[in-house]
């Protein structure tokens, strides 16, 4: 495990979150700004027709006088720092006023009451009905939302499927929310029709009107190449967000902040992104830069994988988070050879693989209530089908493929 030295408590880097939240819709909508400085003792401030070094000595005085007479507020000690950082000319000085004028306004903005502690994240409402799955986890993924009251084994539905819904199903089984991520970046690159406040309201509302809520994703971003660089991929066409991995990552530690800071009760999940097992392991640490221990979490989703999972990459990359420390890993959108291949790696997974099988074998099944329909993609009882046969797979192939790697990750010795 990589041990960083976090940036601050849990009550600044929420803020610190926020405040990186600006900086990227400053981006968005102005670009990128250079202009000078502008600054130093002998500029006149507009407004006061005074020199920054005299406003910056009759600040610190005011101050200073404020604070003996017992009168001292938030506003004295700011417009101090903003006049001394005016009046400074030297870049790294002004760098040094400007960092105190930002430790300052958050000082001024911060709740009179000190914040709460981190909760421990999303210890589940429920427990998993039993063992079918060999010691997985697993969540069948579904479009229909009716399956919510009718399927009686764990979901895993996405909010896009939710979000419009007046009246909302009540769930039988524990179920966890996807956040839609893959969607909302395929198609419009980035977050901002879909506001964290607004996510924030949806699942507290799935929570308390659905309920059996196991947890819920936050607003990542994934780093598929399709993602970040857009066009055609696979017949569908990607927007492309035009970000770095590096960007990705930011602005996916940057969300989960967020969602926890508005609200802490909600059982979010991390997500680590990446394309390479060091990147992996690069998120990890940005995460503890922010005050987050991923080894600490209950559970960890690793993104970016399902289009990798066929391949030798995707088992390298579980294998290098399983080293770094993270007990217990989720698998976002396995197929069923990346289950029976990589299982051995992860703790929890969802699939929405049967849906595709049902609309690739293009007619009804013989048991189909429904003969006259195209295929089976939306039915239940294919979907509880396919989870037993891939239940009954995973059972007998669990101690097989515990032994093809040893503890390094390498090829076990025949």
């Amino acid at each position: 495990m990589t041990t960083t030295q976090p940036i601050a408590p849990h009550s600044t880097f929420a803020v610190l979150a926020e405040v990186a939240g600006r900086r990227v819709r400053q981006d968005d909508t102005f670009g990128e700004q250079n202009h000078p400085d502008g600054t130093g003792p002998e500029v006149t401030l507009t407004g006061l027709s005074r020199l920054a070094a005299d406003a910056a000595h009759t600040a610190r005085f005011t101050t200073e006088m404020a604070r003996a007479e017992d009168r001292l507020t938030w506003l004295h000690i700011l417009r101090e720092e903003v006049y001394e950082a005016l009046a400074e000319a030297v870049p790294t000085d002004l760098r040094d006023e400007l960092l105190d004028v930002a430790a300052t306004a958050w000082s001024g903005s911060r709740p009179s009451t000190a914040a709460p502690p981190l909760p421990t994240w999303g210890e589940p409402v429920d427990v998993w009905p039993d063992d079918e799955f060999g010691g997985l986890d697993f969540l069948t993924g579904t479009h229909e939302v009716i399956h919510l009251e009718q399927a009686g084994v764990p979901l895993f539905v996405s909010d896009t499927r939710l979000r419009h819904r007046k009246t909302l199903p009540r769930a039988i089984a524990p179920v966890a929310y996807d956040s839609g991520g893959f969607t909302q970046l395929q198609k419009h690159g980035d977050w901002d029709s879909v506001p964290a406040r607004a996510y924030v309201a949806r699942v507290r509302r799935y929570r308390d009107e659905i309920g059996h809520m196991l947890w819920a994703s936050p607003q990542d971003w994934m780093c598929e190449d399709a993602i970040i660089r857009g066009g055609w991929h696979g017949g569908k066409w990607f927007h492309g967000t035009k970000l770095s991995v590096a960007r990705h990552q930011f602005l996916t530690v940057v969300n989960a902040i967020e969602l926890r800071s508005l609200a802490p009760e909600l059982p979010w999940r991390l997500v680590l992104q990446g394309r390479t097992p060091d990147d992996y392991c690069r998120h990890a640490d940005l995460y503890a830069r922010f005050g987050i221990d991923v080894t600490a979490e209950p559970l960890v989703c690793v993104g970016s994988v399902c289009r990798l999972q066929s391949t030798a990459l995707a088992g390298q990359i579980l294998r290098a988070v399983r080293r770094y420390g993270v007990p217990r890993i989720h698998g976002f959108g396995f197929k069923t050879l990346g289950l029976i291949k990589h299982h051995a790696y992860i703790d929890s997974a969802d699939s929405l693989a049967w849906s595709d099988d049902a609309r690739r074998l293009g007619h009804p099944t013989r048991d189909c209530p429904r003969p006259h329909v195209k295929n089976c993609a939306n039915h239940l009882h294919y979907l509880l089908s396919w989870r037993a046969a891939m239940a009954e797979k995973l059972r007998h192939r669990l101690p097989e493929q515990t032994a093809l790697w040893d503890e390094d990750g390498g090829p076990a010795a025949a």
